[in-house]
């Protein structure tokens, strides 16, 4: 038999350590157990917050900028906002240099101060977008052309003595023009009615000009007196990090890369930085300049005269024809044009925003407001909606204190981004009918005056005119006045017993059923019955 035995261990030894190990453990579990409980807590009162407070505002913005309609993410529309205010930035130097040059400048009291250009330019140009991407919904930025600049001051200033007050009033008397125009349909009727072709050609020569524009801001093309154009230094540092820059760009979209543009932008930057290629910003902000050089606006109205009509049309009928260009080829690169008449959705609203943004430069000290074609490298980035806008035109108001830092970017850092953007663009030219000649040539004019001649406006002029002569002149205005053709027979065909005129290709029907471009006449054959030869 065995019996029980009791056998008392004393604290000290190994089993009572175990015990004291166990009672430890299990504290920390508890301890544990609390720290998740906590934790889990406050999880739980972030997602709260998130679903509470922060959510249904996000939701309200998505709603609003339609951004399940435009299949839209928050992170695309905030970072391409960025892309693009870094593709535009360049106008607020460029602006300044072109309204204030050095050489003159300095011996004349009829230039408005380089750092109040500065600003003008950006607080216009950021009104202007804010109303384009809140009310238009439009993933566009406003800023002032740098053609209407030159214009402003080497063509009104410089050479036909106008006085600075005097030429920012006919600024603003342009802007109140657009805002006119637009009222009354004008502006609508501009973009529903300019012929397809002409606006498929715009949208080539856009990128033809901006490639231009990229090329030569880091001497890759030079000017020549003899030839024009030519090859610049293509060993320099400027063009060989442009040329790799381009290449990263080109292996990150090839890869679909989100934010490529921006990787490129901030990459290349940052090498001419660290290899003092170009010297980076003394400082990152400064408080906005102001003086009491700043032009007396108003009293512009009482020195307009005769020759002041001039400069208000051409910034009136500039800025018209401008804007509904390129509207409509950043439109068709964002999907926003409506299938039923290719009109832009929102496009009234980009003319009501130059226009006010023009009103607003007038009295600040800049010039016209037009839609950038740097909204492109946006777009090409997935900006879809006026969230875009928003961005750009937030980053405009806050390069008012931080001038210095966007003035450090560098040419050869936006320069591969408004190459690729030439690229998208010049695609659109399969979308041409070359067979027919008289659409092709007014297409081609389009295309090469814009870069030829620097200049948007002068190949939309020289496209249209071509475009309507050879409308009249080859007789295709018969159709839109429903006069048709006298038909030329030469000679007759028996075919199953039907007698059908022989036509040639150039005439049109005598079958009011059959429209101008169907030549099968109609007859009637040996048994009474109609039919198709």
């Amino acid at each position: 038999m065995c019996g029980s035995v009791n056998v008392k261990i004393p604290h000290g030894t190994a089993y009572g350590s175990l015990q004291n190990d166990a009672s430890v453990a299990s504290g920390n579990d508890d301890h544990e157990g609390r720290l998740d409980d906590a934790a889990t807590e406050r999880e739980s009162k972030k997602t709260t917050f998130y679903s509470k407070w922060i959510r249904p505002h996000l939701v309200r913005v998505e709603t609003f900028f339609q951004f399940e309609e435009r299949e839209a993410q928050m992170g695309t529309e905030i970072r391409a906002g960025v892309v693009t205010f870094l593709t535009m930035a360049y106008v607020l130097m460029v602006n300044a240099n072109v309204m204030h040059p050095d050489g003159f400048c300095e011996h004349s009291h009829q230039c408005i101060a380089y750092e109040e250009i500065v600003v003008a330019t950006a607080i216009s140009s950021g009104v202007g977008t804010l109303i384009c991407g809140i009310f238009g919904g439009l993933p566009f930025v406003l800023a002032p052309g740098v053609g209407l600049s030159t214009y402003f001051f080497y063509g009104l200033i410089k050479h036909q003595d106008f006085s600075k007050e005097e030429a920012l009033v006919t600024v603003f008397i342009a802007g109140i023009n657009v805002l006119g125009l637009t009222a009354l349909g004008a502006s609508d009727i501009v973009q529903k009615y300019m012929p397809a072709t002409i606006k498929t050609a715009t949208v080539v020569g856009m990128g033809l000009l901006i490639a231009m524009v990229g090329f030569k801001s880091v001497g890759i093309v030079a000017a020549d007196k003899d030839t024009f154009v030519t090859l610049g230094d293509v060993f320099g540092t400027p063009s060989l990090l442009t040329m790799a820059g381009l290449l990263l760009l080109g292996v990150l979209m090839y890869f679909e890369m989100k934010g490529s543009i921006l990787v490129t932008i901030v990459s290349i930057t940052v090498i001419s930085w660290l290899f003092k290629i170009d010297p980076p910003p003394d400082r990152v902000a400064s408080l906005p300049f102001t003086s009491n050089q700043f032009p007396d606006f108003w009293s512009g109205f009482g020195k307009l005269h005769l020759h002041s009509i001039v400069p208000i049309l051409t910034f009136t009928l500039v800025a018209i024809l401008d804007i509904s260009g390129v509207t409509f080829g950043l439109a068709e690169m964002a999907n926003l044009l409506d299938p039923k008449d290719l009109s832009v959705k929102g496009g009234s609203v980009c003319f009501i925003s130059c226009g006010v943004g023009s009103l607003l430069a007038g009295i600040m000290g800049s010039t016209p407001l037009i839609v950038g074609i740097e909204s492109a490298a946006g777009i090409s980035d997935g900006g879809r909606t006026g969230m875009v806008s928003c961005v750009i035109a937030l980053l405009f108001f806050a390069s008012v204190f931080f001038a210095p830092l966007f003035k450090g970017i560098p040419p050869q850092a936006t320069a591969p981004v408004l190459i690729l953007i030439g690229v998208l663009m010049v695609k659109n030219a399969r979308e041409i009918p070359w067979d027919d000649i008289s659409e092709a040539i007014p297409a081609f004019i389009t295309m090469v005056v814009m870069p030829y001649t620097f200049s948007i406006p002068n190949g939309l002029f020289a496209g249209m005119a071509t475009y309507f002569l050879l409308w009249f002149l080859t007789g295709k205005w018969r159709k839109c006045c429903n006069i048709r053709k006298p038909v030329r027979l030469e000679g007759w065909s028996q075919e199953k017993g039907c007698q059908t005129p022989i036509l040639t290709a150039k005439d049109a029907t005598i079958n009011t059923n059959l429209d101008d471009d169907n030549l099968n006449m109609g007859c009637t054959d040996l048994h009474g019955q109609q039919s198709l030869a």
